[in-house]
């Protein structure tokens, strides 16, 4: 218990200099790729936005607009998702008229129907106003450019939707 206690401290230590603050700031806010940390902040941000669809079916929402000439079952292949889960989540998107994604075999690609980007819009605001949240409870005597950088890190971490026409 010790070695995790030290190495937590290791781990979350503030660095020295400026680019390393940068750099610490963004891989800390990029972590929250851990399953179950990124599950609960998922389900966090589909409450807020209204939504009911469930986290990996959020994700992959995502992930369609994101890469919509991969199949939706390399990209969760690809993070290690159960192909069941996978096909539950697909299933929950098509059900709901969010996406529309080829049969086997199909030239076509995956991407999001209207409907699909007004509730990616409505994801990519509540995910927004979250991050931004986090970014005002900076201490800017530590480092006063450190809202601008983090605001600036939620735009790159959570990109605007495309417009479906």
């Amino acid at each position: 218990a010790a070695d995790a206690g030290n190495e937590a401290g290791e781990a979350f230590a503030r660095p020295a200099d400026e680019d390393a603050v940068a750099a610490y700031l963004y891989a800390t806010l990029s972590s929250l790729a851990d399953r179950d940390v990124q599950r609960a902040h998922i389900e966090r941000i589909i409450s807020r936005a209204g939504e009911t669809l469930s986290p990996a079916a959020a994700w992959l929402l995502v992930q369609i607009e994101r890469e919509p000439l991969i199949s939706p079952f390399e990209i969760a292949r690809g993070k290690g998702i159960p192909t069941e889960r996978a096909q539950a989540a697909i299933e929950e998107l098509r059900r709901r008229s969010l996406v529309t994604i080829p049969r086997a075999g199909s030239t076509n690609h995956s991407e999001l129907t209207p409907t699909g980007c007004t509730v990616l819009e409505r994801l990519v605001t509540a995910r927004r106003a979250h991050l931004s949240e986090l970014a005002e409870e900076w201490d800017p005597k530590h480092d006063s450019d450190a809202t601008g950088y983090l605001r600036h890190v939620v735009r790159d971490l959570v990109p605007d939707v495309r417009q479906v026409g």
